[in-house]
């Protein structure tokens, strides 16, 4: 706690009390003054009725009556004026009764107790001491002349004989009793009044120092010593009060630093005298806390008035914050200074004050070449109007306005070329809000848009052939739209149909060999004012534009095609390729770049569709055929929740004795709108869409599903076959995998399933497919290779793949009974079936004679709609175990 002595220890002087006013001194006795005055005029009034009224007489009428209308009416607010006019009154009627009775007592009565009421008026204490001196000598001598000691000018008899002389008498003596007790108390309440008022001093002295927000310290220099230490001291100095007063003082607590900058114990010393001799010295210090934490302090040191001890008050102010800002400041001024973006300061009239080292270093200018002119001079391009509008229309800125501009802004260089910025405009306002000027924060966008332009040329190009890539060519589509709105553009796209192939035969060297050549070949066949892009891997596209950009797209993708066709010799070998071709013309078929694209990809897509090696002109119909596509895509997830899906069965028949041996799971969609659709309109969209592992999920478990039944009706022994896409293979779901093999292990049907493939699986199998299909070879599940001989059909598969089943395409089947060349290659293609050991199946059978012919040329199984056509599960229960051959 702090602890104050008697002594004043902040250093200020309490005041001492202030005279009581007239009013004040008068109130309390004022209405029995008055009361002691009524009986006087009564007492005069009765004097003259019974003698007669005499100038005398009159005149302390006329003076008793005053005082008592001064005592009743301003008895609380008596100015100068009428204290006097009090002084002068009760003189008179002292005078007057002098002059009736001589020295008698009402006359010496009345005169003390004027010289009483002066006293009391005027607080002087000498004036005090000698009217009661004289009170007491006019006493004397009325007692002289009372008992006789003194002759008296008159008679006192006339005293004696009048009772009126009496009834003055008496008054006087109570005027002058009142008044006596009256000063006595009066002056008891003063002091008592005075006494509070430096008590209360004393405790608003002493309030101020303990809540005070700086630390407030007293030290005894004799002793080195603290005698006052305040809460905010102790806060401080991390040390209580008691801790402190009497066993430390300033130098215990000062800095352990002695870097220059920093106070030393012998400067604080110095400070310290300095005070003693009536200085107020006030700096910086460090001080050190009990528990070794530093910090800055503003320090003021005071000399207190004491005879006995020498005392010096200590203010300490913490200033860390202001140090922290002053740094913080510094660390701003060099941020700014060493800013990689420019910045100008100006002030409201739009005058330079200041720039920056960047700002300098991006213009050439230095700050004494443009300080003080206008910021105007600085600013080029479109920009310039809108920032001088804000600098010279100043007057409406709010303070919380936030940034008042941003844009693209071209500032003057000193050589006269101007520079690309990104600027922002701010307002600067003070303390008051007042609008005090504007700075400019400038970012040189000159080498970004340097590069900028360098990565949109590398973006836009495709890196092998030099050739402007899908970027570019939008680029270019949509500039040639707004350049020329209404004219006709056509675009050429064309699909290098067997480049896949050739990077898979000869590697990518060969390949990108082969693309570079191709390139030579159609930039040779394009106008220089025609955009040629490669924008994919085997895609290019030629955009034409002018008045008959329509009829030379149509001569001019003949003859690409054409140059594509040539064959293509390379180092090791030679190739002939061909090209699928869409054409489509804007503003017939699209209004924007990718509108186009979109219509030529369309047409494109038709051309490949078809077999390659065609052109095809876009029209509304393919539009519609490719909006119909991406529906069918936007629907299949939703026919799968809504169970429109339907698996039918199509019997194999063992052509030895029509014994029914195993079936085909074929998927089927019940669409709402369309009907029933077949694999071949929605299975392409689905893998496109990557829904096909679903489907096949599904068409996996509605098949193991079946198989019981199928086989309790037609043998342990039979089988159902099912499908599964190469992508399926490829990069389906890993789990949905290892989910069927668990189904296979625990239904224990994995002898009961054939997986058929297509060539096209094996053309470059992904490991995933090799290792997947070994998975459920394993797990017993059969491999049946679809399409044999219509594919890609390589050697090589059968290299390094075993096939159970080899199913003969339809093409050979058809064509057996009336081709010579077609039945010997379908007996070619039965004996490469039996020398692999693999089962064959011949798919397509339809008719009699195609039975025979299989038959004859010793192929076991058989397939067609000869047999039956696909039934569902219910139907195909019902069929007998054995069908007729003829």
């Amino acid at each position: 706690m702090m602890r104050l002595e008697k002594t004043d220890v902040s250093g200020l002087r309490p005041t001492s009390g202030t005279q009581e006013g007239l009013g004040e001194m008068v109130q309390p006795a004022a209405r029995l003054i008055a009361v002691l005055l009524w009986v006087v005029v009564i007492c005069i009034l009765l004097r003259i009725v019974q003698f007669g009224l005499t100038p005398i007489r009159l005149l302390q009428l006329l003076i008793s009556v005053g005082i008592v209308l001064a005592c009743v009416k301003r008895g609380t607010g008596l100015r100068a004026g009428w204290h006097t006019v009090c002084i002068a009154g009760f003189l008179l009627l002292s005078l007057t009764g002098t002059i009736q009775f001589g020295l008698a007592a009402p006359g010496v009565l009345a005169l003390v107790a004027t010289n009483i009421l002066t006293a009391i008026f005027a607080r002087k204490r000498v004036a005090q001491i000698l009217l009661l001196v004289q009170f007491f000598f006019f006493a004397l001598i009325a007692a002289a002349f009372r008992f006789g000691l003194i002759a008296p000018r008159v008679d006192l008899n006339l005293l004696n004989a009048d009772p009126v002389n009496w009834i003055l008498l008496a008054v006087c003596l109570a005027a002058l009793s009142v008044f006596c007790i009256h000063l006595v108390e009066r002056t008891r309440l003063h002091r008592l009044a005075v006494n509070a008022e430096l008590a209360q001093q004393n405790e608003t002295l002493e309030t101020l120092v303990q809540h005070a927000p700086e630390g407030i310290v007293v030290q005894d220099m004799e002793t080195g010593h603290f005698t006052v230490v305040n809460p905010a001291a102790e806060r401080l100095l991390a040390a209580s009060a008691e801790a402190l007063i009497g066993r430390a003082g300033l130098r215990e607590f000062a800095s352990t630093r002695s870097a220059e900058g920093h106070m030393s114990k012998e400067v604080l010393a110095a400070y310290l005298s300095e005070a003693l001799e009536g200085e107020v010295p006030r700096f910086e210090w460090r001080l050190r806390d009990i528990e070794g934490r530093e910090f800055p302090c503003e320090m003021t040191l005071t000399r207190l008035p004491n005879p006995d001890r020498r005392l010096v008050r200590v203010s300490i102010a913490d200033i860390s914050d202001r140090a922290e800002a002053g740094r913080m400041r510094n660390l701003n001024t060099a941020v700014l200074r060493n800013s990689s973006e420019g910045m100008i300061r100006c002030d409201r009239a739009g005058a330079i004050q200041w720039i920056n080292p960047a700002f300098e270093k991006d213009t050439g200018f230095l700050l004494h070449q443009v300080s003080g002119e206008c910021l105007g001079t600085l600013l080029v391009g479109g920009g310039r109007k809108a920032v001088m509008e804000i600098v010279e229309g100043n007057a409406a800125i709010a303070p919380a306005a936030g940034p008042l501009w941003s844009g693209e802004m071209k500032f003057r260089h000193r050589d006269g070329e101007p520079i690309s910025t990104w600027t922002t405009v701010n307002a600067l306002h003070d303390a008051t809000e007042q609008l005090t000027g504007f700075v400019l924060l400038i970012r040189n966008r000159s080498e970004l848009l340097r590069a900028n332009t360098k990565l949109s040329q590398q973006a836009e190009t495709d890196q092998l052939t030099g050739l402007v890539n899908r970027i570019g060519l939008i680029r270019h589509i949509d500039a040639a739209l707004a350049q020329h709105k209404g004219a006709p553009i056509a675009l050429v796209s064309l699909d290098i149909d067997q480049l896949k192939q050739a990077n898979d035969r000869f590697g990518h060297d060969i390949g990108d060999e082969i693309l570079l050549q191709l390139t030579g070949r159609l930039q040779g066949c394009v106008e220089a004012a025609d955009c040629l892009a490669r924008h994919s891997g085997d895609e290019f596209s030629v955009m034409l534009q002018g008045a008959d950009a329509v009829e030379r797209a149509q001569d001019l993708a003949p003859r690409l095609r054409a140059e594509i066709s040539r064959p293509i010799e390379f180092a090791g070998g030679k190739m002939q390729l061909s090209a699928s071709i869409g054409v489509t013309f804007s503003p017939d078929h699209a209004a924007d770049a990718a509108g186009l694209i979109r219509a030529a990809d369309q047409a494109l897509y038709v051309a490949k569709s078809g077999g390659g090696n065609r052109v095809v002109n876009y029209t509304p119909e393919i539009g519609r055929r490719a909006h119909d596509r991406v529906r069918l895509v936007d629907e299949i997830e939703q026919g799968l929740d809504r169970g429109e899906f339907r698996l039918l069965y199509q019997p194999v028949v063992a052509l030895e004795d029509g014994r029914l041996a195993k079936v085909e799971a074929l998927v089927r969609w019940q669409h709402p709108e369309l009907g029933l659709l077949g694999p071949d309109r929605f299975i392409p969209h689905a893998e496109e869409a990557r829904v096909i592992d679903r489907i096949g999920d599904w068409v996996f478990h509605k098949c193991i599903s079946d198989l019981p039944a199928m086989q309790a009706r037609f043998g342990s022994d039979f089988q159902a076959s099912l499908n599964v896409s190469p992508l399926q293979l490829a990069s389906g779901d890993a789990s949905r995998f290892e989910a069927w093999e668990e189904s296979l292990r625990v239904l224990g049907q994995g002898g009961g399933l054939i997986f058929e493939i297509t060539e096209g699986a094996m053309l470059d199998p992904n490991p995933a497919t090799i290792t997947r299909l070994q998975a459920f070879r394993a797990a017993g599940v059969q491999i049946a290779l679809d399409d044999f001989g219509a594919g890609h059909t390589s050697l090589r598969y059968y290299l390094n793949h075993d096939f159970d089943f080899l199913k003969i395409d339809r093409e050979f089947v058809t064509g057996g009974p009336e081709s010579a060349r077609a039945r010997a290659l379908c007996e070619s293609l039965l004996g490469f079936a039996r020398r692999l050991d693999a089962v064959a199946i011949a798919e397509g059978v339809e008719t009699p004679q195609q039975v025979d012919m299989l038959r004859q040329a010793g192929c076991q199984l058989g397939q067609g709609y000869f047999f039956s056509p696909p039934l569902p599960l219910e139907k195909l229960l019902e069929l007998p175990s054995t069908l007729p051959l003829d």
